[in-house]
């Protein structure tokens, strides 16, 4: 065959207006500029738009349903056009999201408080600690109704911490302050009609508890828990939140905390738990007025009748749950829970102590109870009711025992001179620090008698003798002739003031309501010793010449 036969071949051709005809005749727009360009890509999208529009019905309802037809949908949504359109939508989307989250977060967060101190305070309440100077010796434990004792990270066992991880938050280091999965598929179990459950994490646990909002279960305050909860995460550790969420969980009515809950269960420091008895009291907060044994009356004697709460079967079976989780999640061998299981920790756990007055074991009350009004002065009635203080006082253990066991081998003096009751104060003059403080003699005094009043700072009693020495000092400034060696008389009679003409010698009435009308006045021991030297009128602390002292200007009656 021949070259002259065979077909033949197109050259490329420039045309005019910017266009350009291959060789196998398709023709292409050569752009001199990017503005050309992008007229270019404008009139190609008009184009492609004017030929779509073209296939679709006139009439406006036609067309809708032409468009809204599942397979002409599929073919829009994965074409670059459709592609664009939900990239858009998404922009638009999240944009609108995070406005109104910023404004649904301004609008809940302005009511809500700000926590200063995840680690001591709590709007439930807790109980005051008060030590002597150095910090170590417990004077008195105050609560009410609501025992809690904080404690530091380092002071709660290990089982404790991974016990309460494994079954309250398995992901509690690896998330964020809530948990979106938890959250939503325990708003669908609840809006199926599902058993309530709780899709809180620790966090959200912990603002529950430092809040009061346990029985709070509105929208309201679910938004505003995760604000919170949000704010906890960005000021504080892990490890901080699990440490003020152990300190605060519930482990009875009484016991909030786990020191709390670990003296009066086992009689240990919340540090020194067992595997078991920490699998144990993890398993409580679940259901405290079931799972708490202190709601039977074979650990609780202050239950009186017969009814039982405690199911003690679903304690043990939780507790097991809480073992076979610590193991999945590596925290113990599965040999350990299983030699866990088989301990009997709640037939060993002790009864609970209920006391007998409010103030049962306190030691050195006096002290406690001045510590506690200056503290009630020192800060705000709502900071000491939230309680979860440790009060350090400057008394010394030693001065104070000292002063005690002086106090009890002069009682006798009392009987003798007839007294009902005696006050003691030591002070350090270099700071002002009490060091030691005895109130009254019997603080365990009947309800009709003076036990619980602190007569070393609550009551307004006549100063007595230390008033003396400024008496005589007063005496010998203002006469030119007194001195130490002056002499005074020490004699009972009448005195140149009003109330002491000494016309009825009688011994003054023990009852300020009962007057007897006696009016002269006597030394402590009704004696008269006669002409006597201003120096031993002040060693012996005699009333008479002190008084004279202060109406005379001269020695002598």
């Amino acid at each position: 065959m021949s070259d002259s036969t065979s077909r033949p071949r197109r050259k490329a051709v420039k045309n005019a207006k910017n266009t350009y005809t291959t060789k196998s005749g398709k023709t292409i727009t050569l752009n001199r500029s990017l503005t050309d360009r992008m007229r270019a890509s404008r009139e190609a999208r008009a184009q492609r738009k004017a030929a779509y529009l073209s296939t679709l019905p006139k009439e406006p309802w036609k067309r809708f349903l032409y468009r809204i037809h599942p397979r002409r949908l599929y073919s829009y949504w994965f074409s670059r056009d459709g592609a664009i359109m939900a990239l858009k939508i998404a922009g638009i989307g999240f944009v609108v999201v995070f406005v109104l989250i910023v404004g649904m977060f301004a609008y809940f967060r302005k009511d809500l408080p700000q926590i200063h101190d995840i680690n001591s305070t709590s709007k439930s309440g807790g109980s005051i600690a008060y030590y002597d100077r150095t910090g170590k010796t417990l004077i008195f434990q105050d609560y009410d109704a609501f025992k809690r004792i904080p404690v530091a990270s380092n002071e709660i066992s290990p089982f404790m911490k991974e016990a309460t991880i494994a079954v309250e938050d398995k992901d509690f280091y690896h998330e964020g302050a809530f948990n979106v999965k938890g959250i939503t598929r325990a708003a669908i179990n609840n809006a199926t009609g599902g058993s309530t459950q709780g899709g809180s994490t620790i966090t959200q646990q912990l603002v529950k508890l430092n809040e009061g909002w346990t029985n709070d279960h509105t929208v309201n305050r679910k938004v505003k828990e995760l604000i919170l909860a949000v704010e906890l995460e960005r000021e504080y550790s892990k490890d901080d939140i699990l440490t003020a969420y152990l300190n605060l969980a519930p482990y009875s009515g009484l016991d909030n905390g786990v020191q709390a809950a670990a003296q009066d269960y086992f009689h240990v420091d919340a540090k020194d738990l067992s595997l078991g008895q920490a699998a144990m009291m993890a398993a409580i907060p679940k259901a405290p007025g079931a799972y708490s044994p202190y709601n039977s009356p074979n650990w609780n004697p202050a239950i009186t009748s017969a009814t039982n709460y405690f199911d003690q079967n679903g304690l043990l079976g939780r507790q097991q749950y809480v073992l076979d989780q610590m193991a999945k999640q590596g925290y113990i061998t599965q040999a350990q829970a299983d030699a866990a299981k088989w301990n009997p920790v709640i037939l060993a756990q002790q009864v609970q102590q209920i006391p007998t007055s409010h103030y049962a074991g306190i030691k050195y009350p006096y002290v406690f109870m001045a510590a506690k009004e200056q503290l009630a002065r020192d800060i705000t009635a709502s900071a000491v009711k939230e309680g979860g203080w440790k009060v350090i006082t400057t008394m010394d253990v030693n001065l104070q025992n000292l002063a005690e066991k002086s106090l009890n081998d002069n009682l006798y003096l009392l009987n003798r001179y007839h007294a009902d009751n005696a006050a003691f104060v030591a002070e350090d003059n270099t700071t002002g620090q009490v060091m030691a403080m005895i109130g009254g003699v019997n603080f365990d005094d009947g309800p009709n008698g003076y036990g619980k009043i602190n007569y070393a700072t609550d009551v307004n009693i006549s100063p007595g003798s230390s008033v003396k020495p400024y008496d005589y000092t007063n005496f010998i400034n203002n006469n030119n002739n007194v001195g130490a060696g002056s002499v005074l008389y020490d004699q009972t009679g009448p005195l140149p003031v009003t109330g002491y003409e000494c016309t009825n010698h009688a011994a003054p009435s023990a009852d300020p309501s009962k007057p007897n009308g006696a009016n002269c006045l006597y030394d402590y021991d009704r004696g008269g010793r006669g002409p006597i030297t201003l120096r031993y009128a002040l060693g012996a602390s005699l009333n008479i010449p002190a008084v004279k002292s202060v109406i005379s200007s001269v020695p002598g009656d």
